[in-house]
């Protein structure tokens, strides 16, 4: 099945699945819950999976008729961005997707290294139990819809458990609406918003609106049921399913001031299947590189985007293009990434490392896409500026390309078009009026970089507000940014789940490269090094350093 078929399935299919859940759990038997568990960990993730293994055999083919249908494919996806942006009509838009699905079809079916990737990943849990040190635990939560003699209307979540020795357990965690009494996707995640979310201690307190806070904590949702079961445990290996993707388990606050990152190493991943091959590599400053965007000016005029396209590209025509007011600029300067590149810059070059640092109007999206794209990409990329996301409930749908008209990026009914990051120039785009003269408005999409070849990349860093949010399917997971790049071949990714202040962000990012470059830490223990650091300067402060998280 090609992606557009699995996430059909997954939509409208579940119900198997579903169904087996809600027995393993609603019986306690232990074979029901080792074949729950096999099933999830086959089936977790298994369009993006199979995004990833068709990128990765693509890329490394030296079949010839495979590069030349992969070279068609990556012109399929240019003509639909540049359709989207042009606010092309519905047909012509599912048309190209058409040929999209075609192309993927073709290519799974003649790609040997594909189909090698496909019959290697059929991982049991007890492999994953055996690649468990004494002190370990491994957790894949899942949630789905519950069955009891019939179908309720009820979302379960739950928790798959599993110890270095003994039988996977399937614990009940909490439906979705509790969950949705504390995490609401719908509001600003502004500091109060943060402390509500993670606090256990203040029960009863009154809320703003002179209500008593009556609701269960996060930690009574979905921590207590599993906490009498890990007493010999300090690091978790856990997939997150549903909302438990929009919050950080570090910070979950359980007694006083201590939180669950003060008992335990967490390691996120997209499956549980990933302990099998799972590492957390180091930089190698004699040989990898680093690629870092900060202080982007968003305000360029037309004249000097077409001289910086053809630093990159050479199909820019000399076209009049006016600049937008500064009283309409979308996106405002953030001067305090400009110091955070810099520095990142100077410890890198101290210690020897290659690092490129493209600032001001030189961050072009031209640059981002030469540098991820046209060549294998750098080992560590580095983009602090603004990012987004909308939501479906947010989405307008466009009403032409008139001035006024919606931007692509809010009206597109595709998702990889509503998430993305933004470079020199961005504030031009919110006319809604697509690129002019061949150059590119500054908008890089999830979509975009699904076209990127990130094989080479160990991590990439999105210093950026709510990168980490996305549109959740099912057992797919978040389709937004963090997708886009895994499908891309990135190995591991640090994005926010709010937006985190400057001077926090650039306090983290120091700690975090400190570690990674000078002491020469793995990247994992780089970034909970840097989580320790910020928690000792902004005690009780969850929204001060918690808001980064990494995907492994």
């Amino acid at each position: 099945l090609n992606q557009k078929n699995l996430l059909q399935f997954i939509r409208k299919d579940f119900n198997n699945f579903e169904l087996a859940y809600s027995l393993a759990l609603i019986s306690s038997n232990p074979d029901l819950c080792r074949q729950a568990l096999q099933s999830e960990l086959l089936f977790k993730g298994i369009a993006l999976q199979n995004s990833k293994d068709l990128t990765t055999s693509l890329l490394k083919t030296k079949d010839k008729s495979l590069v030349e249908l992969v070279e068609q494919l990556k012109q399929t996806r240019n003509e639909m961005s540049m359709l989207t942006q042009k606010n092309a009509p519905p047909e012509s838009l599912d048309s190209v997707d058409d040929k999209l699905d075609q192309q993927e079809q073709v290519l799974i079916q003649r790609s040997p290294e594909f189909q090698q990737l496909v019959s290697n990943r059929n991982i049991t849990w007890q492999q994953v139990q055996q690649k468990l040190k004494t002190n370990e635990a491994a957790i894949e939560f899942v949630h789905f819809r519950y069955w009891n003699r019939h179908w309720t209307d009820t979302t379960q979540y739950a928790a798959f458990l599993l110890l270095p020795e003994g039988e996977p357990k399937l614990v009940s965690l909490c439906t979705q609406k509790m969950l949705e009494q504390r995490i609401n996707d719908k509001i600003d995640k502004d500091e109060a918003y943060v402390k509500y979310l993670y606090q256990v201690k203040e029960r009863g307190i009154i809320l703003g609106n002179g209500q008593k806070d009556t609701a269960a904590s996060l930690y009574q949702l979905i921590w207590q049921p599993l906490d009498s079961l890990l007493k010999a445990v300090n690091t978790i290996y856990y997939a997150p399913s549903g909302l438990l993707h929009r919050i950080n388990l570090a910070a979950i606050n359980y007694s006083g001031n201590k939180v669950l990152s003060d008992k335990f190493k967490f390691h996120m991943l997209s499956s549980a299947r990933d302990i099998v091959n799972y590492e957390s590599p180091v930089a190698n400053i004699k040989q990898d590189t680093m690629l870092a965007y900060g202080g982007i000016r968003f305000d360029v005029d037309s004249a000097q985007l077409i001289t910086l396209h053809h630093k990159y590209f050479a199909d820019a025509t000399q076209t009049s293009i006016a600049r937008r007011s500064d009283n309409n600029s979308y996106w405002p300067e953030l001067p305090a990434t400009e110091e955070e590149v810099d520095s990142i810059k100077a410890l890198a070059l101290v210690k020897g490392m290659a690092c490129k640092v493209l600032k001001d109007s030189e961050a072009t999206e031209e640059s981002f896409k030469y540098y991820t794209s046209q060549y294998m990409a750098p080992s560590f990329i580095h983009v602090a500026t603004h990012g987004f996301f909308v939501a479906d409930e947010q989405q307008i749908m466009n009403k032409g390309s008139n001035e006024g008209s919606i931007p692509y990026f809010i009206g597109s009914s595709n998702v990889y078009f509503r998430s993305g990051i933004v470079f020199a120039g961005a504030n031009r785009a919110l006319s809604g009026r697509p690129p002019v003269g061949g150059i590119e408005d500054g908008i890089v999409t999830a979509f975009d970089i699904t076209n990127a070849n990130l094989q080479n990349t160990k991590l990439m860093v999105l210093s950026a507000c709510e990168t980490g949010l996305g549109k959740i399917e099912n057992t797919e997971g978040v389709f937004g940014l963090q997708r886009a790049i895994r499908i891309a071949g990135c190995k591991n990714l640090i994005m926010s789940l709010w937006k985190v202040p400057d001077e926090q962000t650039n306090r983290f990012m120091q700690f975090f490269y400190e570690s990674l470059i000078r002491q020469h830490q793995n990247i994992y223990d780089a970034f909970s090094h840097a989580q320790v650091q910020m928690k000792s300067l902004y005690p009780g402060q969850p929204y001060n350093w918690a808001g980064f998280v990494l995907m492994e």
